[in-house]
């Protein structure tokens, strides 16, 4: 174990040459404070990603009405009487254009009305045909699905190319390929939307209502399973299960997506993967024996006895607790923190088999000390449950500290040839410069258990609501 000295990078200064970047941020460095740090949900651990929408995908319906649901916590695809509302709103049926986006490039000529001046940007995003899976009318017709049916048709929102106007017309039946946007539970407009799958989305407040302000690019449902992509005719038109597709089967035609980040600041840090943490435990002598040598000395962070903590490695494990559906429990008893693992991939890489679906839901997280024992334990957890996050050095030569992306600096320490913060994670800020929810606008604001067991995106939290245990 060892730390690098800030006497090294004042020599490089001293001895002429440029300044190194590691210089600028250790000469004035002041480390971060952390007591327990904060507690993460699996999905905060995730990279984010843009979704560089053009048309989005095609759903069929039975997408749009799965119960296993295309929307994330917070938001629904929105009902016949929502639409109505936007309608209205706009100033009736013959103010479409209002919803469209103005130009040619989604649109064919000549976009009758198209001023956009709700922020909707309508684009003419074409259908699938439900009974021999064709596409058409891309640039011409814009059909958003809603969540009503009558009786076995789909009512959707329906702009085109040559009029002015908008309206609610059905679909032919389920199986027709039509566009999705989401509209939020709340009034309060949180200017993005983070789908499933991690893509982030522009929103848009209309009236009371606030809508995405681009079609949909889900690819998972809420509960993490993939949404299928069908591309052949035949079988599109046989379908009575959710399904997506891109117009043309060409995957351009409904955008692109860009990776933003997630909780690291750095693609050099990462969350470890469940190996990567397992190559600490055996590095420090095997799960009987590496807790001890990883928790913090002495009864400050730790119920007693504390059993053989040595801390010899200078990694100081504290009993940060964590969070279910129910409660925040553990603290100074416990020491969990999360891998970027799922208890799928786990599960796969141990039996080189797949998994039942019903697992799709967990990761996995390790219990690397406990007050009691000297033992290293794994589990699987659900995703939604706050754990603590300690980054993993991946990059080349040898970090020097890790700056979070809200700023807060933290030491760093080498053990065997792996280098880790020496504390656990305190970050509010994803690598955009978004904030985790929890810290809305740089205040913390708790979450109630309902909800934190609710979300399927990246959120955090203070032990106990209590910002003096962060």
């Amino acid at each position: 174990m060892k730390r690098l000295l800030l006497i090294i990078t004042l020599f490089l200064s001293l001895i002429g040459g440029c300044k190194s970047q590691d210089y600028i941020a250790w000469q004035a460095v002041s480390f971060t404070p952390v007591k327990y740090g904060l507690l993460y949900n699996w999905f905060a651990t995730q990279d984010r990603y843009t979704a560089n929408v053009e048309y989005g995908y095609l759903y069929n319906r039975y997408a749009v009405a799965d119960s296993k649901n295309i929307a994330a916590a917070g938001w629904h695809v929105p009902s016949k009487t929502e639409m109505e509302s936007l309608i209205t709103e706009i100033g009736g049926g013959s103010n479409g254009g209002k919803l469209k986006e103005t130009g040619l490039t989604h649109w064919r000529t000549p976009n009758t009305g198209a001023d956009n001046s709700s922020g909707f940007n309508g684009r003419g995003s074409g259908t699938r045909n439900p009974y021999d899976g064709t596409f058409s009318v891309i640039n011409d017709q814009s059909l958003i699905f809603s969540s009503t049916l009558n009786i076995s048709q789909p009512w959707a929102l329906y702009l085109q190319y040559s009029t002015g106007d908008v309206s609610i017309t059905n679909l032919a039946n389920q199986r027709a390929g039509g566009a999705v946007r989401l509209i939020c539970d709340s009034s309060t407009d949180p200017g993005i939307y983070v789908g499933n799958d991690n893509r982030i989305y522009q929103t848009v407040k209309i009236g009371s209502q606030v809508w995405l302000s681009e079609n949909l690019m889900e690819t998972k449902y809420r509960d993490g399973t993939a949404i299928p992509e069908v591309t052949n005719n035949t079988t599109w038109a046989g379908l009575t299960t959710g399904a997506r597709c891109s117009y043309s089967n060409t995957e351009s035609n409904a955008g692109s997506t860009t990776n933003v980040g997630g909780i690291s600041s750095s693609s050099d840090w990462v969350v470890p993967t469940y190996n990567e943490i397992y190559s600490l435990v055996n590095y420090l002598g095997g799960v009987s024996v590496a807790g001890g040598k990883l928790k913090e000395t002495g009864y400050t962070h730790w119920e007693s006895p504390n059993i053989d903590a040595s801390n010899e490695v200078g990694f100081n494990a504290r009993g940060s607790g964590m969070r279910d559906d129910l409660m925040f429990f553990a603290l100074n008893n416990d020491f969990n923190i999360w891998s970027s693992t799922t208890y799928q991939q786990w599960y796969f890489d141990q039996y080189s088999e797949e998994l039942d679906p019903v697992n799709t839901t967990q990761a996995m997280g390790v219990l690397l000390a406990t007050y009691n024992l000297n033992e290293v334990v794994d589990g699987n957890n659900e995703m939604f449950y706050g754990l603590s996050v300690r980054l993993l050095y991946v990059g080349e030569g040898t970090p020097s500290s890790y700056i979070g992306n809200d700023g807060k600096i933290y030491p760093v320490v080498q053990i065997g040839s792996q280098w880790w913060l020496d504390q656990n994670l305190q970050e509010t800020k994803f690598k955009d410069g978004a904030w985790i929810p929890g810290y809305d606008g740089g205040v913390y604001t708790p979450i109630s258990n309902a909800n934190w067991a609710a979300k399927s995106t990246g959120a955090v939290c203070v032990y106990g609501d209590d910002e003096t245990n962060k």
